[in-house]
């Protein structure tokens, strides 16, 4: 595929975005360019200005099959450039943009969950630093505890930070479905699984996300998890 062929597609796939963006009265996205990319930098919430990075570990990734919008761009991950039509891009999108701003609130309700076994084990290591030399023989006892306690944080916090997420997307897909038909988007999802377009990283049960932007790292179904729960609606309108 030329270089022009690819500027016409991205000119054409920014702006099936920007009428998505303009029928779901969506605000906080206005993209003018289209980037291709497997990661970007997490910015602090509501503005442009990146999270420090840490041994180059506090960025977000681009998922297959998925797009990830800043205010003026929209992001998409290169193992897909040229493999779909800009049409066939539209449900996809339909579907991110219902995740990245509709249910953005829930999304950030599941980060604040994820990271509450780490908050509540956190007040428990200060309780212990603050009795540790006026009560004899508890702080010994509350050392066991809170080393328990993080252990626990990190199994709970981490399968809480890739369920919920998971369970949100499979819901955008579901929404998506209903405005774009549920065909269209099934038939997207089999053209990427029969392409080999995959998230890597799907289907994961562990592993933290990043709180600074609201955003769960990895928390994504896989392709089939996608085809499936679209398929479960109709299999329940069968089964009445």
């Amino acid at each position: 595929m030329d270089s022009q062929t690819t500027d016409a597609d991205d000119q054409h796939i920014l702006r099936i975005a920007n009428e998505i963006i303009d029928d779901l009265n969506i605000s906080i996205f206005r993209p003018n360019a289209v980037a291709w990319t497997e990661d970007l930098p997490i910015t602090l919430v509501d503005t442009d200005t990146p999270v420090p990075e840490m041994a180059g570990m506090v960025r977000r990734d681009v998922p297959v099959g998925w797009s990830v919008f800043t205010w003026d761009r929209v992001i998409l991950n290169p193992q897909m450039k040229g493999k779909l039509s800009p049409a066939e891009w539209r449900p996809l999108l339909v579907s991110s943009l219902i995740y990245e701003a509709r249910l953005r609130g829930r999304r950030d309700l599941a980060t604040i969950l994820a990271w509450t076994p780490f908050i509540i084990d956190g007040i428990g290591w200060w309780w212990l630093f603050a009795v540790w030399t006026s009560k004899p023989g508890i702080p010994a006892l509350l050392a066991i505890a809170d080393s328990i306690g993080l252990i626990a944080a990190f199994l709970v916090g981490g399968l809480l930070s890739r369920w919920l997420p998971k369970r949100l997307r499979l819901e955008a897909d579901t929404l998506a479905s209903a405005l774009v038909g549920l065909e269209i988007l099934k038939r997207v999802l089999e053209k990427m699984e029969s392409l080999g377009l995959v998230d890597e990283y799907a289907g994961s049960l562990w592993g933290m996300g990043y709180p600074f932007s609201g955003e769960l790292m990895s928390g994504r179904p896989t392709l089939a998890e996608r085809i499936r729960n679209l398929e479960g609606p109709r299999e329940a309108e069968g089964s009445v």
